[in-house]
């Protein structure tokens, strides 16, 4: 039976909702990754955003948001706990006071390195049970899916207006 196929939401069976396949899915990936890299490595959301920030020098949280699809919240802290611990650096960009760059330090780096081979490791083990020749169209599928081919560069930060005061 497909989501399609289905008569009505009293008789839907939980296999065919495509976000509860996508959510379980991502649950077995995430397990994978922390069985690859064990309980002293990086998670995997530390290991996407180190990627991120590695990928991108001096980018903003806000750009970070938006590639790596953590919510502002905890990426800012997330950000604070891996600078405490001196994988990151935050500092105040230059074009916009108001917006904070993020560039990942050389122990970071090194952290990232160390926790590749599981991360790749994981995501084989991930998609092993799939045949070979349809590997490469999943990952497409999935990339269509969370629009990671769509997100756009950062535009720059426009200068704020000062207010004037009003005379009564």
């Amino acid at each position: 039976m497909s989501i399609a196929s289905a008569p009505g939401p009293e008789t839907a069976e939980l296999s065919v909702f495509v976000s509860h396949l996508v959510r379980r899915s991502q649950q077995r990936a995430v397990d994978l990754f922390a069985k690859a890299v064990g309980t002293d490595g990086l998670t995997h959301q530390q290991f996407i955003l180190l990627l991120a920030v590695d990928q991108n020098p001096g980018t903003t949280q806000t750009r970070l948001v938006q590639v790596t699809g953590i919510d502002r919240s905890t990426l800012t802290d997330m950000i604070g706990r891996l600078g405490a611990r001196g994988y990151l650096k935050r500092k105040t960009a230059m074009h916009d006071k108001r917006a904070n760059e993020v560039s990942i330090t050389a122990k970071g780096r090194k952290a990232l390195q160390a926790a590749m081979p599981a991360a790749v490791a994981a995501d084989q083990a991930f998609i092993q049970d799939l045949p070979t020749a349809k590997r490469s169209a999943f990952v497409d599928a999935l990339k269509s899916l969370s629009s990671v081919t769509e997100v756009e560069p950062e535009a720059p930060a426009r200068p704020r207006r000062r207010r004037t005061a009003r005379v009564s």
